[in-house]
């Protein structure tokens, strides 16, 4: 799954949407720039525990995808923007779709 597969779906004009299949979180340091990350205690995970519940994802969950980014775009590996339930906006990185998410 790459990130034209996710463009030539929005092109259809239908809404696209995925589900969260591991836990995770979203993280960031800037509002307009979150992006999806693991959650995991693991002395070697890069990114730490979130406190805040309402940035955690679980399996099951459902987003849909706003926008497709080309690498270099938003960030360095292509990207999607997806909106949560409760309207949260975030990013994906390619290298993470297998990773955390699969197509509705």
């Amino acid at each position: 799954m790459n990130y034209k597969t996710f463009d030539n779906m929005l092109n259809t004009g239908r809404p696209v949407q995925i589900q969260i299949i591991k836990n995770s979180q979203v993280y960031g340091h800037h509002k307009d720039n979150l992006f999806l990350t693991n959650r995991s205690n693991h002395p070697y995970a890069v990114y730490p525990v979130s406190q805040d519940p309402a940035t955690h994802l679980n399996p099951g969950q459902i987003l849909t995808v706003l926008s497709v980014h080309k690498p270099n775009k938003i960030y360095r590996p292509s990207c999607i923007k997806v909106e949560s339930a409760s309207n949260q906006q975030f990013y994906i990185m390619q290298c993470d779709f297998k990773r955390f998410i699969k197509i509705v």
